[in-house]
């Protein structure tokens, strides 16, 4: 059962501070296993590397959701392109090695698990959870992800299906269990 207490208490730092945190950010989802391709960032510079990309997010956006093999594959090509970031982990030598814990967690929202989805109302309905601080369309245009804070814990993934079944409960939408 859910207990609105916990995610109040939860609920417990200024966007400053959330913003501010350190993240890991790889040049890419394929250069993640050592730290000679990545750099750590704020959280406010890796969302704001978003418009030095925005051409290519453009572009993979033209491939996403298309039927053939062929564009699949391109899209996913484009998606691999782009640089990756750790919103909950702090990195040292690659993705593997977590440095520090941060009070963040990214949910993915996407049509797979949410067939007919609209992009735009579940970001409106994500800004209704009050641990909700930021969130936009995804790579592809077709699903979402969002940033929540949370309080650090040893039991992350208690946590993240603790916040996946309330996100259900109160939304109808499935986070992609990935982000576990």
């Amino acid at each position: 059962t859910w207990n609105t207490n916990k995610l109040d208490h939860m609920i417990n730092n200024t966007l400053t501070n959330l913003f501010n945190t350190k993240v890991s950010v790889f040049d890419s989802v394929t250069k993640t296993k050592d730290n000679s391709h990545m750099r750590v960032l704020t959280l406010r510079d890796v969302l704001l590397l978003g418009n030095q990309y925005k051409d290519q997010i453009d572009h993979c956006r033209q491939f996403s959701g298309k039927e053939t093999y062929e564009i699949e594959q391109h899209y996913k090509d484009c998606k691999r392109r782009l640089p990756v970031f750790t919103t909950s982990v702090l990195c040292g030598d690659g993705v593997k090695d977590i440095t520090q814990l941060n009070n963040i967690l990214c949910i993915d929202i996407d049509e797979q698990d949410n067939p007919g989805m609209d992009p735009e109302k579940v970001k409106d309905d994500l800004m209704t959870i009050p641990s909700v601080f930021y969130v936009s369309k995804s790579v592809g245009g077709r699903g979402v992800f969002g940033l929540m804070s949370i309080e650090p814990t040893d039991d992350f993934k208690g946590l993240f299906n603790l916040i996946k079944n309330q996100i259900y409960y109160v939304t109808g939408y499935i986070i992609d269990k990935s982000c576990s």
